[in-house]
């Protein structure tokens, strides 16, 4: 480079370079490009994930301000002349609507009807899922049959509401503490012969409910799908009454429903297992027993414990005899240093400091 030009002036860089935004009908085609390919951001509060943005600025310095005159900086960078024109791109647009009430002056129009169906059919957003469903022309505004949920609980456990000022005496003797939904269908089974054939979740397909009578009567025409709510594995025996509900028909009482067989059992959990719906958790203590191979004690204790937090196994109880043993491995050990007495070992001590560690 010629030494003349190593420095350049204001006088060099002004014919050369702009750093202003033309005039578009002066120059639309200029205007055109400059719009199109040199226009920076936009950036700032408005973008804060343009690529240009650092710790909430534009680490190109945009926007520049206005300068009259082109100028070289102390480090010789030119700051090029960038002149209030008044002349803007406009990238994104408005992002604002103004809307305004204003009185009807064709006071006709307020006696016509107005169809809200027409109204809905042409005006209403569809989503995929709305779509779909009109696609498939599945029924907009009809429903049949109707679905009852269907509520239970476990004995002397149903829904009480009351207030917190409320005397105790009178909302024990509330109709809807002695005869809920699910107590109320225990109690027909007792008189009707046709509901002693159905499940729970069958029952609505031949009796409603009356909510202000508060008991089941017989359904004189269509029919209702019943439904029981969801519950968690993690709930326990309310998790096993509701697999129960939808196999025992016709029970008087709790005890009808923990009947298997003639034998009466504790729990629903014991029911569920004798009729063979659940799991007999074979595979589990297979499990423990193949990582006992190579897994250390702490190892099985802590698959176990996995087992249980995950609600996996139907019989804890049961895998816990079978493999305790196995579970075992180690606590001998260290019960042995922490108490310094090497001879120690007594099996149930074992079996005892074990559940401990589980636990």
């Amino acid at each position: 480079m010629h030494s003349d030009h190593k420095y350049p002036t204001v006088e060099h860089i002004d014919p050369l370079i702009s750093a202003e935004i033309p005039n578009k009908n002066e120059d639309i085609e200029l205007y055109t490009l400059v719009s199109d390919y040199m226009i920076h951001g936009p950036c700032g509060i408005h973008n804060i994930k343009c690529p240009c943005m650092i710790d909430k600025k534009c680490s190109k310095n945009f926007p520049k301000k206005f300068r009259e005159h082109t100028s070289i900086d102390s480090s010789g960078f030119p700051l090029y002349r960038r002149r209030d024109s008044g002349y803007f791109v406009e990238k994104s647009g408005p992002d604002r609507v103004t809307v305004s009430v204003v009185e009807n002056e064709n006071e006709d129009d307020l006696d016509k009807p107005v169809d809200e169906i027409k109204q809905y059919y042409d005006c209403r957003y569809l989503s995929a899922c709305e779509a779909s469903w009109r696609i498939l022309a599945y029924d907009v505004h009809y429903r049949y049959p109707s679905i009852i949920r269907l509520l239970f609980h476990l004995p002397n456990q149903q829904q009480v509401v009351y207030g917190a000022d409320d005397d105790i005496d009178n909302v024990l003797n509330k109709p809807s503490v002695a005869s809920s939904m699910f107590l109320c269908w225990m109690e027909c089974n007792r008189f009707n012969e046709e509901a002693q054939s159905l499940t729970y979740v069958e029952f609505p397909t031949k009796f409603v409910w009356k909510q202000d009578q508060r008991c089941w009567a017989q359904r004189k025409k269509r029919f209702s799908i019943g439904r029981i709510h969801s519950v968690s594995p993690s709930l326990g025996e309310a998790y096993f009454l509701r697999i129960l509900l939808n196999k025992v028909k016709g029970p008087k009482s709790f005890d009808d429903i923990l009947t298997v067989n003639g034998h009466t059992f504790n729990t629903f959990r014991q029911a569920c297992y004798t009729l063979g719906l659940l799991d007999d958790d074979m595979e589990y203590i297979e499990a423990i027993q193949e990582a006992s191979h190579a897994g250390s004690g702490f190892y099985l204790r802590t698959l176990f414990a996995t087992m249980l937090t995950s609600n996996s196994l139907s019989r804890p109880e049961f895998v816990w005899n079978k493999t305790w043993e196995l579970l075992s491995d180690g606590i001998l050990y260290k019960q042995r240093i922490i108490l310094k007495a090497p001879g120690i070992s007594p099996l149930y001590f074992i079996y005892l400091n074990c559940k401990y560690f589980v636990n």
